[in-house]
């Protein structure tokens, strides 16, 4: 991952929202190996296909929205204009606020990361709850910066495919939040609580915590 990382380096003569971004990106690449290695003993595993299934189809998602040259040409191969009509803008693309709001989504992701810390799970599992940083307004901030940074992309470039992969992320993220939330409650009595005063992925303004 971090290989891939480096290959994305823009150049020095890029955007200066593209070097944001790759600066991002590279730092939640290797908090997120960091977090991995240094995470804390699971109170409970994922013990169930759809625990450990549905998180890995979910990192899999936002790389479809640009897929590889090779599926693009296979796909003109077999469907003359396939590409064209699935990966072309349909709307005219707005670049700069896209990629800006592609930033901040992965901003919150990394400040996401730092206030996990050891807490860090890929998959379904349960681990000491984090209630402070960014998890004190919103309960799922890595999935609301991933989201956010998926739809950025749709902006930058609003192609139909991209459309769908974007509408299909954050389904299946809201549902992966929703699979942990059931694991939480089991095992952490105080999580009710923590549920009625932050918001699921947008913060509940104006409620005093």
């Amino acid at each position: 991952m971090f290989v891939r990382q480096l290959d994305f380096w823009p150049g020095r003569g890029a955007e200066p929202i593209d070097l944001v971004r790759w600066a991002l990106l590279t730092l939640l690449t290797l908090l997120f190996w960091s977090a991995y290695w240094r995470r804390r003993p699971a109170i409970a595993l994922a013990n169930r296909p759809i625990q450990v299934l549905l998180p890995l189809v979910c990192s899999a998602v936002p790389l479809a929205q640009y897929p590889p040259t090779a599926v693009v040409q296979w796909i003109d191969l077999h469907w003359a204009g396939g590409s064209a009509l699935l990966f072309r803008p349909q709307l005219p693309p707005q670049p700069l606020f896209g990629l800006s709001l592609m930033a901040v989504g992965e901003a919150i992701a990394l400040v996401g990361m730092l206030s996990l810390g050891r807490s860090f799970s890929i998959f379904s599992e349960v681990r000491e709850l984090v209630t402070s940083g960014l998890y004190r307004f919103v309960r799922h901030p890595l999935y609301l910066g991933e989201i956010l940074a998926v739809w950025g992309y749709l902006i930058a470039w609003p192609a139909p495919w991209g459309m769908a992969a974007a509408l299909l992320f954050t389904a299946l993220q809201s549902w992966r939040a929703q699979i942990e939330e059931a694991r939480l409650l089991e095992h952490h009595p105080a999580y009710a609580a923590y549920r009625e005063r932050a918001g699921f992925l947008w913060p509940r303004f104006g409620r005093r915590g």
